[in-house]
């Protein structure tokens, strides 16, 4: 007996299939936990093309509409070959065709203007992990903000795989608002959005792979994004596409507690001015601890570093408001200058001792309010 054959087929525009693979680029790890994962699903079902991509951790579905002589069915093609394929290919349709049979392995052929290419020896559909998502609703976010919001707490994740509950951005939905932090033990970050919530829900934190896949997606535009949360999963909607991401199964450390709840001193700095000095001062600071001394007296701030081996130090100062504190702190330069890369204007810096923590406090363009927890250094010599 003859085995069916199976033909699955469409067209497709070329720069809506780019756009809808530019999609999977932080998605699609260089060393995928299955290699199967290295593989791109397509789906053509009724005049609309399904792509799916994962990584286990986190999966983007995404569909193209209005696809052209669709035959329904699915087949895999690995991710890096056919977006260079479709990169480099010319503006126009590009038709898939895929032939094959159940027991023999499915050829997929594409053609564009400039010729026919043909993939064989194709990992089979029926081995790629069985993933779908329901629909789920408990809160909707603005892309602004979120972008925001993930963009100044992706820089303060931990990298520490023995600290798991710190490589993520924790959202705390509580109290009318949403709160995103995060934190790798030496900085801190909250972001809280203008966003009102009606509904309360756990909190839950999301791997820092899904920051990097949002804010890579510079194509996406949507004015509101939809989290549900169901089981360890949460379900991200926005646009035609569709994110399914793991929560970070373990206790995300109390960031409430961490934060002071009253300062003895404050004072509001020039970022730009702070920005230039840090970056002649890093020059003469030790080049591990990148240690500066923050010395505020008699409304000026000195910028004090100095790399004692070596014989290098610099003294720098900026006016300050005269009614400034008088007190010496040390933080890591390179810390500050990170968590300030974004923002511009003023930033107030929120202090009680030189051993406590200090949170500054930026002006961000679509935020509620921001603040920036830094852990102070002890000072050492010269500094005593």
């Amino acid at each position: 007996m003859v085995a069916e054959q199976i033909v699955i087929g469409g067209s497709v525009e070329t720069a809506d299939l780019k756009r809808a693979l530019n999609l999977f680029t932080k998605v699609v790890r260089d060393s995928p936990i299955l290699p199967i994962l290295d593989n791109v699903l397509f789906h053509f079902e009724l005049g609309t093309l399904h792509l799916t991509a994962s990584n286990l951790v986190t999966t983007v579905f995404t569909s193209i509409q209005e696809v052209d002589f669709c035959k329904a069915g699915s087949f895999l093609l690995p991710y890096r070959r056919i977006k260079a394929l479709v990169s480099l290919s010319p503006a126009g349709k590009m038709v898939f065709q895929a032939i094959g049979t159940e027991e023999d392995d499915i050829e997929v052929a594409i053609t564009t203007e400039y010729g026919e290419f043909r993939f064989g020896g194709l990992d089979k559909v029926g081995d790629y992990p069985a993933l779908s998502w329901s629909p789920v609703s408990h809160f909707r976010i603005n892309m602004s903000e979120l972008r925001e919001g993930l963009l100044l707490t992706r820089k303060t994740v931990s990298t520490d795989d023995l600290r798991p509950g710190m490589t993520g951005i924790h959202f705390d939905i509580a109290e009318g608002n949403i709160k995103l932090v995060s934190t790798d033990g030496h900085r801190l970050t909250k972001y809280e959005t203008t966003a009102p919530v009606c509904e309360t829900i756990l909190p839950f934190t999301l791997p820092a792979n899904f920051a990097d896949f949002l804010l890579h997606s510079t194509s996406l535009k949507d004015k509101e994004v939809s989290f549900g949360l169901k089981g360890i999963n949460v379900v991200v909607r926005f646009e035609s596409c569709v994110v399914l991401s793991r929560a970070i199964d373990t206790f995300f450390p109390d960031y409430k507690a961490a934060m002071p709840s009253k300062f003895e001193h404050e004072v509001e700095l020039d970022i730009a001015q702070v920005k230039a000095r840090i970056q002649i001062g890093i020059l003469f600071s030790n080049r591990t601890t990148s240690q500066m001394a923050f010395n505020f007296s008699q409304g000026k701030l000195s910028l004090e570093s100095e790399y004692f081996d070596y014989g290098l130090k610099s003294k720098q100062s900026i006016n300050v408001d005269q009614s400034a504190p008088n007190i010496k702190i040390g933080f890591n330069a390179r810390f500050i200058t990170t968590i300030l890369a974004p923002f511009s204007g003023t930033v107030k810096l929120q202090m009680s001792a030189p051993n406590r923590p200090a949170v500054f406090v930026p002006q961000a363009k679509h935020a509620k309010s921001v603040q920036l927890l830094l852990m102070p250094v002890m000072l050492g010599h010269p500094y005593q």
